[in-house]
């Protein structure tokens, strides 16, 4: 029995809260073509490396365009198709689980530049000490 429009929009209401992926798990493996990704490890090894090489990131970059355009063809399945409850459920945990993925790929390359902090604070201090200098002239 398909789901009705109150159901329909639950599921897409779920699908777009801000923090629906709160204590969701990355999906194992997600398909791609013919073929299973690790999902998982992938975001995992893309997502904690430290200082990303460029490649690193236009990879990441790339599978979060592919998920997110998989996240958008799931949700236009709940908003047009009719399914049941147990394939709407099963397309939800898909979402999300994608969903997640992109948030942990959306921080590849957005790592704080530790010298550039460094730098800001040497710079700081410099124009301390200099207006203490001056304070001590005066």
């Amino acid at each position: 029995m398909p789901i009705n429009e109150k159901q329909r929009d639950w599921y897409l209401d779920r699908m777009s809260r801000p923090a629906c992926v709160v204590g969701v798990e990355i999906m194992d493996h997600f398909r791609v073509g013919d073929e299973y990704l690790p999902l998982k490890t992938v975001v995992m090894e893309l997502s904690t490396e430290r200082n990303p090489k460029r490649e690193v990131v236009v990879k990441a970059r790339a599978l979060k365009q592919l998920l997110q355009r998989e996240i958008q063809s799931l949700e236009e399945k709940i908003r047009t198709m009719d399914v049941d409850k147990k394939e709407a459920d099963r397309i939800l945990e898909t979402a999300l689980s994608l969903k997640r993925a992109v948030v942990d790929l959306g921080s590849v390359g957005k790592q704080v530049d530790f010298d550039i902090h460094a730098i800001t604070e040497k710079e700081v201090e410099d124009a301390r000490r200099w207006a203490t200098f001056l304070k001590g002239i005066c």
